[in-house]
């Protein structure tokens, strides 16, 4: 699982799915919980890994957002490297894209994307920017340090994560 995300059901997705799920039907595949609006906005209360998942790779997929140029999960980057520049469906997120020219063609908008080496300039990955991953990192260091006996990691406490001071 990359980017394994907590739902409000307690139910884990990899983040990219969560989200799709989130978008296409608004709850869980699983039990049929709702997703709140806005679940997603602070995504480092509910994400279960601290560790920003990098490229494997010399190069990877990129695709562009508003706020520049994001970095997809080593998996879908795989996929994408596989389905070759052809028209070819690929699924991101839960939702089937179609893969044509280095661009992504969804129902709701078209994304550019581009092959460069894994060191380009990114924003963070799959809509999850680094300073997520920061602020996960600094939650668990000040929870162990709070309780330093504690067999409990602060990702495997994910009811009390929110409540940690920042």
């Amino acid at each position: 699982m990359e980017i394994p995300f907590q739902l409000p059901c307690s139910h884990v997705f990899c983040y990219m799915c969560a989200k799709g799920l989130a978008k296409t039907c608004g709850s869980c595949a699983l039990c049929r919980g709702p997703i709140p609006d806005g679940y997603f906005e602070r995504p480092e209360w509910y994400l279960l890994s601290s560790e920003f998942p990098e490229p494997s790779a010399e190069y990877s997929w990129f695709y562009e957002g508003s706020e520049g140029w994001w970095l997809f999960t080593p998996r879908v980057a795989a996929e994408i490297q596989e389905a070759g520049k052809d028209a070819k469906e690929i699924v991101i997120g839960g939702i089937v894209c179609y893969l044509k020219n280095n661009i992504i063609h969804l129902s709701a908008k078209d994304r550019l994307i581009k092959r460069d080496l894994s060191t380009s300039a990114n924003v963070g990955v799959a809509g999850i920017n680094r300073e997520h991953f920061r602020n996960i990192r600094q939650r668990k260091r000040r929870h162990e340090e709070a309780f330093p006996n504690s067999s409990e990691s602060v990702e495997s406490d994910r009811g009390d994560l929110s409540q940690l001071a920042l």
